[in-house]
């Protein structure tokens, strides 16, 4: 199966967070990343690294990424208008500037949501806040509601369709023999199924944004003998695959 024709498929707000993650809020020198080189420099540094099997080494060894597909979301101008513009100069630049081969837009869903105040537990698992001293709450004859729980309305804006949308783009270009094998970059769970699927068709190599292996039920099924791969970013990756400053009419925000 050597000389693959390669798909990939960039879940971006997973690797945006898996970024964020990595390099710390505010961090510069990571955010205006080429898809295209990422996918490049990390199955090239996987290939050459030491949890890759022969076999594997076979199979993807001269390769050609001939499909890139990012997809993501406008964010809300509701909440932070730079952050709106930064990514939208991100966005044209990798669509004008040849860094992806097809751009898929979700959309953001922004409302006012009710829930109750919590704060990260001692295990990094969400606890609800329940009344107590120095701040109690009392019934109407005073007397002390020490279980009560205290609700917030809060600001709330979700992206809506990345993941359906790469799922999506995988089956479609495996089912109709586009692709020859596939990249996932994305540790959403949501994607345990198509990526399975897709694996019984094709070699799937997955590719965590964070630092860690990937979801366990993204690499059920994996097969090294077959041509499956699991991976995962680091920083390293992130700055080799910067774009130049401008590229064609967009230029890198200030800050990144």
């Amino acid at each position: 199966m050597a000389g693959l024709s390669v798909g990939v498929y960039f879940d971006g707000f997973n690797v945006y967070y898996g970024g964020k993650k990595q390099f710390g809020p505010g961090a510069a020198g990571w955010k205006w990343f080429s898809p295209r080189n990422l996918a490049t420099n990390t199955l090239q540094a996987f290939l050459s690294g030491p949890h890759a099997t022969p076999d594997i080494q076979s199979i993807w060894e001269g390769c050609s990424i001939d499909r890139v597909v990012f997809c993501t979301a406008k964010i809300s101008q509701d909440r932070d208008h730079q952050a709106y513009y930064d990514q939208l100069a991100f966005i044209n630049a990798i669509d004008g500037g040849n860094h992806i081969d097809l751009l898929e837009l979700g959309h953001y869903v922004a409302r006012v949501k009710q829930s109750p105040l919590a704060t990260i537990g001692a295990s990094g698992s969400p606890e609800v806040v329940t009344s107590q001293w120095p701040l109690m709450i009392q019934d109407q004859l005073g007397n002390p509601v020490p279980s009560a729980r205290f609700m917030v309305s809060h600001f709330h804006s979700e992206e809506k369709g990345s993941d359906v949308n790469l799922a999506t783009h995988l089956l479609k270009d495996t089912f109709e023999g586009r692709i020859d094998g596939a990249i996932v970059f994305s540790n959403d769970s949501d994607l345990s199924l198509p990526v399975e699927v897709a694996r019984g068709k094709i070699p799937i190599g997955v590719v965590n944004p964070f630092p860690t292996r990937p979801h366990y039920s993204l690499t059920k099924g994996n097969d090294p003998s077959k041509g499956d791969w699991f991976s995962f970013l680091n920083q390293t990756l992130f700055s080799r695959s910067q774009m130049p400053t401008t590229v064609g009419t967009a230029s890198k925000p200030a800050l990144w």
